[in-house]
């Protein structure tokens, strides 16, 4: 009576142990398997690119000015910062299942190149950044601040045109200079030549 007993305890743990190991793989088949994917800066300005990627991994990259690098992280959905051309930056989420390459133009441009679907990203559109021309003509240097979808502070020396790179958009300005101050309103968009003079 024991031994049937024991044989009896011992079928029912050999088919508990089983089953549990069989949950067990069936639950590491319904995760889906992390892969190296490519990802690409093309950077073809005169400043440092970052990426960083939060989600199942943490990573960090830098694609060097006038470089191009790419690097292989997991799989997975990550939220992520793009940071080109300065201070400019872009947030978001990115489910990275497929290769991508972020294509960094000269800043205040866009991209040459004809950008191939979802796989390939223009920084210059995404960043909404143009190229503007802003002058002095004052005796002595004026400070302007701009506020709209950046904030920016400018010494314009007199009689030299300064190339800045800021986002498209309407602005205020505050002007500073002569003793005085003046305000007032602008749309900045790229090839625009900006002058300022005494308030």
């Amino acid at each position: 009576m024991k031994k049937k007993k024991w044989i009896l305890i011992t079928l029912v743990m050999a088919l508990l142990l089983t089953s549990v190991g069989v949950m067990a793989v069936s639950a590491k088949k319904d995760e889906p398997e992390e892969e190296p994917i490519r990802v690409t800066i093309d950077n073809k300005s005169d400043k440092p690119a970052y990426l960083k990627l939060t989600g199942p991994h943490f990573y960090y990259f830098t694609a060097g000015a006038q470089t191009k690098s790419t690097w292989t992280p997991l799989s997975g959905e990550y939220e992520y910062l793009l940071v080109a051309c300065g201070i400019h930056y872009k947030t978001g989420k990115l489910d990275l299942q497929k290769p991508i390459t972020y294509v960094v133009p000269i800043c205040g441009m866009n991209s040459f190149r004809q950008i191939e679907g979802k796989s390939e990203v223009d920084v210059g559109r995404e960043l909404k950044l143009v190229r503007m021309t802003f002058t002095g003509r004052a005796y002595g240097t004026l400070v302007l601040v701009l506020r709209g979808p950046s904030t920016y502070v400018m010494a314009l020396p007199h009689n030299v045109d300064k190339v800045y790179t800021i986002r498209r958009g309407w602005y205020e300005y505050t002007l500073y200079g002569c003793g005085s101050t003046e305000g007032g309103k602008f749309y900045a968009e790229s090839g625009k030549h900006k002058k300022f003079y005494c308030p």
